[in-house]
């Protein structure tokens, strides 16, 4: 498999997403630009929830019973994010798959772009430095929780 700039006959994820004339691959490509965005919006609001549950989690002082009502939601909720993330990057996958240099073009800039808008947001929230990823945010929070158990 290689690289190719071919525009004719492009088949994109699923057998109805065939690409035949430019406004399609217009279309393709802004689509996968919208997907690739989306992708990294879904990773920083992770990373947002999960700090701010740890902070909401600090100030609370409930029952254990209703901890565990709220834990056990919050998990789920947790779950259903980590699903949706996880189906972002795989159909980012399977279109660079493609070997397709602008759809290819077009995951990469729009990994880079939803970085570059969600960065500043996750910043802001957390008060801390920019960071290369959101790990380093997450990592801050989860060895504060290690530390206060």
């Amino acid at each position: 498999m290689y690289f190719t700039t071919e525009l004719r006959q492009i088949s994109i994820l699923i057998k109805q997403w065939r690409v035949t004339t430019m406004k399609g691959v217009s279309g393709s490509i802004v689509a996968v630009l919208a997907l690739a965005v989306l992708y990294e919006c879904a990773k920083g609001l992770h990373v947002y929830l999960r700090s701010r549950l740890q902070n909401q989690n600090e100030r609370t002082n409930m029952t254990k019973r209703r901890i565990y009502r709220s834990e056990a939601f919050t998990q789920f909720l947790k779950m259903c994010l980590f699903m949706a993330e996880l189906s972002f990057a795989y159909f980012l996958m399977l279109i660079t798959m493609t070997y397709n240099t602008w759809l290819f073009i077009a995951v990469v800039i729009g990994r880079g772009l939803g970085f570059y808008l969600v960065t500043p947001l996750m910043i802001s929230y957390e008060g801390r430095e920019e960071t290369d990823d959101y790990i380093d945010i997450s990592m801050d929070s989860l060895s504060t929780r290690h530390q206060q158990l």
